[in-house]
């Protein structure tokens, strides 16, 4: 072997490695993470309110955009579900942010806001996950992998707490 054959072979096999390095960092990979806000108002009569709302946030780490088809909440035993979709369908409230489908561009993020409103489906104290639902290629084959959507969870999880209930006497500090 001469040596432009062995520097050609050696291009050959960087060229290949880059590419490969290209292919994963181009790649879409979906987060979904959930924050929690509680804000409490206090009168000057001694009663609050407390108001709970979650934020969805569906975060793209790749460079490549992807479509949103849908998201939602769920508890981990799947008895309670708000889903955007069905929401939609029934025509009853959604939550603050952008309209489904949506696009999240490479390296981006979308954030929906469930107020309390919509979150009264759920017990207090419960558990929930946030879920997001994208569009994937279609594929013959494995058989496992033929669906057109893909759906990606929160990894931590989140309680609802629920809030004080209306005209409640908040804790006063002792003195």
């Amino acid at each position: 072997m001469t040596g432009l054959g062995i520097a050609g072979f050696v291009i050959s096999i960087v060229a290949l490695l880059w590419n490969i390095g290209l292919t994963f960092v181009r790649w879409p990979r979906v987060s979904v993470v959930i924050r929690q806000r509680v804000a409490t108002t206090v009168v000057v009569g001694g009663t609050s309110t407390q108001t709970e709302s979650l934020r969805l946030v569906v975060i793209n780490r790749g460079a490549e955009a992807l479509t949103v088809g849908s998201i939602g909440l769920v508890t981990p035993d799947n008895t309670t579900n708000l889903d955007y979709e069905s929401q939609e369908r029934e025509n009853l409230p959604l939550p603050e942010g952008p309209t489904l489908p949506a696009r999240v561009e490479g390296h981006g993020c979308l954030v929906w806001e469930f107020d309390e409103t919509l979150l009264q489906v759920f017990p207090r104290q419960a558990e929930l996950i946030g879920y997001a639902d994208r569009f994937a290629p279609f594929r013959k084959w494995p058989r496992r992998k033929r669906s057109s959507t893909k759906r990606t969870r929160t990894v931590v999880s989140t309680t609802r707490h629920g809030g004080l209930p209306d005209n409640t006497t908040a804790p006063t500090p002792s003195s």
